[in-house]
């Protein structure tokens, strides 16, 4: 209903300024001197409208349908695009398994390492690192994990705040 209050104020503008306007030249910033309803403004419009509506009437057979096949313009990139697109695809995707493959074979390489890590450091006071890992000979104390989260928490927001 908003939209139809819209569009009867419009039209009713329109009627008014088409039958008087003065009322529009009249807000206008600057003085106008310029009457619409001349004779002569009349009928170059006339004439311009008849010369329009001749045209459309001696060209409305080609506004039909007619049966042929309409080869456009965007065939030209539509068509090759598809082979374009189904190409890189193809290069992206070599690509994601080589690095896979090389990913894969760098995993193998150092996963030694994460079965015992400590195996890898220099002899500690308590003698050579034993082959088999323990979790819990190497594991900090709960106190000094939730320590260091509530620090970086803190050292986070706070610059984030200031």
């Amino acid at each position: 209903t908003n939209m139809s209050v819209g569009m009867a104020g419009l039209a009713f503008l329109c009627v008014l300024y088409g039958v008087c306007p003065q009322l529009l030249y009249n807000r206008l910033p600057f003085t106008l001197d310029y009457t619409p309803y001349t004779f002569d403004h009349v009928i170059s419009t006339l004439q311009l409208v008849l010369a329009v509506f001749m045209i459309f009437w001696a060209l409305r057979s080609r506004l039909l349908p007619h049966k042929a096949i309409s080869l456009d313009f965007d065939w030209f990139y539509r068509k090759p695009f598809v082979t374009f697109v189904w190409w890189v695809v193809q290069v992206i995707c070599r690509i994601k398994d080589s690095f896979g493959v090389w990913g894969n074979a760098a995993l193998a390489k150092v996963i030694p390492f994460f079965n015992n890590p400590v195996k890898w450091l220099p002899q500690t006071i308590e003698g050579p690192p034993s082959a088999v890992y323990d979790d819990n000979k190497y594991r900090l104390p709960i106190g000094v994990t939730v320590f260091m989260g509530v620090f970086l928490f803190v050292l986070l927001f706070s610059s984030v705040c200031f």
